[in-house]
């Protein structure tokens, strides 16, 4: 079990503060949802994958985007069906199965799930549990929702690669593993690795009950602080950065295209 998904590293986004990635983070995610044109959509897109792979490096940027790729199949696949109409582009047999509206809204969907997904990766790949911790403290959220949200963000990234991991082990058991079990349909041969991953994740229970314990959560004693994160000019520049950087470019596209 991973508690922190924090991959060291000495980028000028690992060394911005804590406190503004959050804000940075958030406004930006907000900002993906503001009307703008497509060619604005994929630039967001293009820069976040720039800053992940300063950041991060290319094998963990893969990665992330390969975590993705699943939901993107989907969208993919049956986002065009959801728009009928306006221009068809690909019919079949007078069955309209692409039209020109329901492309333009995948692509518009799929580069803001994108965006989404590295930049909030990022924001845990760059910072330690401990600093998102404080910083959500910082901000003035109860230490318990602060402890369950920076748990539930450490834990996120943990959850494929322990699938992938009982995955091949169950494969291993098979006669030839490079092949998948004859007779056996998708949904069936997941059953014993979904089976494997239900039974990981209750064992897991106490672990993470005790982790929460030690860490002081459903305590009525007021807790003490022994870490705090630096507060001078360097980290309020990054905090004002974080905010004007993002409502400059809210304010404009809401200008032009408000």
């Amino acid at each position: 079990m991973r508690y922190d998904s924090f991959i060291a590293g000495n980028s000028p986004y690992h060394r911005f503060d804590v406190r503004a990635k959050i804000i940075f983070t958030v406004l930006m995610c907000v900002s993906v949802f503001f009307a703008m044109p497509l060619c604005l959509q994929y630039t967001l897109t293009v820069l976040a994958l720039i800053l992940s792979l300063s950041s991060v490096g290319v094998k963990t940027t893969l990665k992330t985007l390969s975590l993705t790729l699943p939901v993107v199949i989907f969208m993919i696949l049956f986002m065009p069906l959801q728009e009928r109409s306006g221009l068809p582009l690909v019919t079949i047999r007078g069955f309209t199965l692409i039209t020109h509206e329901g492309l333009m809204t995948v692509q518009v969907l799929l580069n803001r799930f994108i965006t989404i997904s590295v930049l909030c990766t990022l924001l845990i790949q760059t910072a330690s549990s401990r600093d998102i911790l404080l910083a959500l403290r910082f901000f003035r959220l109860p230490y318990n929702a602060s402890l369950v949200l920076s748990l539930a963000l450490r834990f996120i990234p943990s959850f494929a690669s322990t699938f992938s991991r009982i995955r091949d082990s169950q494969r291993l058991r098979l006669p030839n593993p490079d092949e998948n079990e004859k007779g056996k349909g998708g949904y069936i041969s997941l059953m014993p690795t979904f089976t494997s991953a239900l039974v990981v994740a209750l064992k897991s229970i106490g672990t993470t009950a005790a982790f929460l314990d030690l860490r002081g959560y459903g305590r009525n004693v007021k807790r003490s602080d022994f870490h705090r994160l630096p507060m001078g000019l360097k980290q309020f520049t990054h905090l004002a950065v974080s905010v004007i950087l993002p409502l400059i470019f809210m304010v404009t596209l809401e200008v032009i295209y408000g």
